[in-house]
């Protein structure tokens, strides 16, 4: 796990750092669409999210 003191300081806020795999995020689309939408919530700083009904 990489060290976000630093960026924790510039932004003044606490950083929280989820990875998931593909297959990971598909079995949460079925199984708990809830938790998923709020991980969208959040902010994407690499990557992308799939939108999803």
């Amino acid at each position: 796990m990489p060290d976000l003191n630093r960026f924790e300081k510039i932004l003044h806020h606490k950083v929280s750092l989820f990875l998931f795999s593909r297959e990971r995020i598909e079995k949460m689309k079925v199984g708990n669409k809830e938790l998923l939408n709020n991980l969208v919530n959040g902010i994407i700083l690499r990557g992308f999210w799939e939108l999803f009904r």
